[in-house]
């Protein structure tokens, strides 16, 4: 199976940053004074959840701008979040320009997401 190979461009402004792969595209949109709040409908609407239970694990499968994992670690600094990414590019990214949180209770994994979890080496999320 062949890959997808895209660009990946980082576009900013004063207040904001945004990833993008395409023209006409926002994979990622984050407001550098407050990262932790979701810019996207779709980044919220995953984040509903959080009105029903209170997580300790999260998977997160596609990086991107690692605006899912600010509005987490915002919500408890002590959810353990794995994220799966598969272009290596995608993650230097979201680690020198999207403000990524360094925490021991994140792990970041270059790899598909599909062998991932066909692997089955990860614990219960």
């Amino acid at each position: 199976m062949g890959r997808l190979l895209l660009r990946s461009r980082v576009l900013d402004n004063k207040e904001v940053r945004i990833l993008a792969f395409a023209d006409n595209d926002e994979q990622s949109k984050l407001l550098k004074l407050t990262p932790h709040i979701p810019q996207h409908t779709y980044i919220q609407a995953m984040l509903l959840i959080l009105l029903f239970c209170e997580p300790k694990r999260v998977m997160i499968l596609g990086l991107g701008g690692g605006v899912l994992i600010h509005a987490l670690k915002y919500f408890d600094s002590s959810i353990k979040i794995t994220a799966v990414e598969l272009r290596e590019q995608v993650i230097h990214l979201s680690q020198r320009f999207f403000q990524l949180p360094q925490s021991k209770k994140l792990t970041i994994i270059n790899q598909d997401a599909s062998a991932f979890l066909a692997e089955n080496h990860h614990k219960k999320v």
